[in-house]
């Protein structure tokens, strides 16, 4: 009976001590084997620039250039200032800045806020995509063009010239309700159609 019980107690070691051996080469056959995954996080980088194209020294195009990489809204604040002769800017209120002609927008593509001399592009933009053109040209407008003023102060004459600035800002379009932080409506189609 002893001699069976070690027969037995030497069975089930050999048995274990294969299954153990078999495990470990299986295992090591799969982590060898398995093809290494590399999980990146690429962050949403929200970006744009105006192009402007000037003819004659008018501006004759305006569009906004989505160069993030993600869909985002765009919008464009119009600035204007004085400046002098050498191109610095001055702190003048009169006379005030005008157009020589009234200048026309695309209604169609976008909407704007006079309160706040903003436009807003009514559609977001692909990343890499620039918005639709801007100005509408045609019908006596050529372009946007601002005439200088002279002024003579103690016998010295000063030359002050308008300059007329798009600053462009964008804000992406996911989630959805991130550009209502620009106070806006937007329908289910993900269009602009107020400012509020």
């Amino acid at each position: 009976m002893k001699k069976t019980k070690v027969l037995t107690i030497l069975i089930i070691t050999i048995v274990a001590v294969v299954a153990l051996i078999s495990i470990s080469v299986v295992v090591a056959y799969m982590f060898k084997q398995s093809p290494e995954f590399n999980n990146e996080f690429v962050p949403a980088v929200v970006d744009c620039k105006v192009v402007e194209t000037f003819e004659e020294n008018k501006k004759t195009s305006v569009k906004v250039e989505n160069t993030g990489n993600i869909e985002s809204y765009i919008r464009l604040r119009v600035v204007t200032y004085w400046q002098d002769s050498k191109g610095n800017p001055v702190a003048r209120t009169s006379p005030e800045i005008k157009f020589d002609t009234e200048w026309k927008y695309d209604a169609s593509k976008w909407i704007y806020d006079e309160a706040n001399n903003t436009f807003y592009h009514k559609t977001p933009v692909d990343a890499g995509y620039k918005t639709s053109e801007l100005l509408t040209l045609g019908s006596g407008f050529d372009g946007i063009q601002m005439s200088s003023v002279e002024e003579v102060v103690g016998g010295v004459k000063y030359t002050y010239h308008p300059v007329i600035v798009f600053i462009a800002e964008a804000i992406q379009s996911e989630p959805d309700n991130a550009v209502e932080k620009w106070d806006v409506t937007v329908d289910s189609a993900g269009n602009i159609t107020a400012i509020n």
